[in-house]
């Protein structure tokens, strides 16, 4: 939980330095995990909508964001977790900004990339962006974003931390799972692909994750 934790504080202090969230923005954080993007940004954004197909992760970030109103939490289903956001066009709101962090790589296929991307445009402010990051190109990236993390750990303190999270890695069901399925890669060209059928423009952000091996985009409408 700490890795996950200060990856998570070094994307949303990159967001604030380069001007991708600010203070008035309405946001929609997909995947949105226990809660640790939300805890990073509260008192710097206008309201927030975490959305994640995990119950029980949904259930830690309610217990960690209660004391702020302006933070709301949802549970997706998984059969169905791309058309649910359509609830928001429903209910006449708009996002100005739309992180996807570190969630594609576990996708099926770019086509279920492009599908969250059509029902993002739905909900997305006319002058919104979807950040979609930490996008996994190839698996030659794996030692350098290794190399990042266990870099910044020793920088920051919690290399023990960083160890104990390799072996969880290395040993657990996760490892099993992620050999067997393999982990979803997009080059800057399917991106730029997808973006087309979906109607939407790109372009490619600075390196605004621990993994530098990754890349990162801030998709608009036309």
């Amino acid at each position: 939980m700490r890795v996950m934790e200060n990856s998570t504080r070094y994307f949303s202090e990159q967001l604030l330095k380069h001007q991708l969230i600010a203070g008035s923005d309405t946001i929609l954080d997909f995947g949105c995990g226990p809660g640790n993007f939300a805890q990073e940004i509260k008192g710097k954004v206008g309201s927030y909508y975490g959305v994640d197909i995990s119950e029980n992760y949904i259930e830690q970030a309610n217990k960690k964001m209660g004391a702020f109103p302006e933070f709301n939490f949802l549970h997706l289903h998984t059969n169905n977790s791309f058309t649910e956001l359509k609830q928001f066009s429903e209910q006449g709101k708009l996002f100005h900004s739309i992180i996807i962090f570190s969630v594609v790589q576990y996708f099926n296929s770019k086509e279920e990339v492009l599908e969250l991307l059509e029902n993002c445009k739905c909900i997305l402010h006319p002058t919104g962006k979807i950040i979609l990051a930490d996008i996994l190109e190839n698996e030659k990236g794996v030692w350098q974003d290794l190399w990042s993390i266990c870099m910044h750990s020793i920088a920051h303190n919690y290399f023990m931390s960083f160890l104990f999270f390799m072996a969880r890695i290395k040993f657990s069901h996760y490892n099993t799972v992620k050999n067997k399925c393999m982990l979803l890669h997009l080059t800057q060209a399917e991106v730029e692909e997808i973006c087309k059928k979906t109607g939407l423009t790109f372009s490619i952000l600075p390196k605004i994750t621990l993994q530098k091996s990754r890349n990162s985009f801030s998709i608009a409408l036309k």
